[in-house]
This record gives C-alpha cells, structure tokens and sequence, in this order.
C-alpha cells in the first residue's frame, strides 16, 4: 500500500474500506455519529503548528507589503455556494 493507507494501522484500513461501502446519505449519518463521540481537544497538533508558521509568515509579510489583497470572508463564502450550487 502507498500513501495514506500505508500510515494507517490495518483495522483503520478494514473501516475505512467499508465506509466507502456505505452510501452517501449512510456516511453522513457516521460522521454525524464520529463527531459527537470523539471530542476535538481544540488544540493543533504541535507539528502541524509548527509547519505552518512560515507561511503565515510569509502570507502576512505579504498582507502588509500591499503584495496581495484580502478578500472579506462573507465574499469567499458567497464565491463557495456559487461553485458547489448551494
């Protein structure tokens, strides 16, 4: 196995594969499911978190520089529902 699934232990890899039997509307209803029962701590895996501050860095550097504009989120938010019709 390659990529992803080569990271995951073997039962992960059972479940994720009968998920992906699952239809839409039944995947819905597990993630629904996963979420109230597996809490989010709010915290950012240190790694990640650390991996990502230069490109805030930099995005930020850019931000003032005048190099790029910030879009307000209310029209990145209408840009989403535009493209996925909702």
């Amino acid at each position: 196995m390659h990529g992803y699934f080569a990271r995951v232990t073997q039962a992960i890899a059972h479940i994720l594969k009968e998920v992906a039997q699952l239809s839409a509307a039944e995947q819905q209803e597990l993630r629904h499911a996963l979420a109230e029962r597996l809490p989010l701590s709010g915290e950012i895996e240190p790694t990640i978190d650390e991996a990502w501050k230069p490109e805030i860095r930099r995005r930020l550097e850019e931000l003032e520089k005048g190099k790029v504009e910030s879009i307000p989120g209310d029209a990145v938010s209408q840009r989403i529902r535009k493209i996925v019709g909702r």
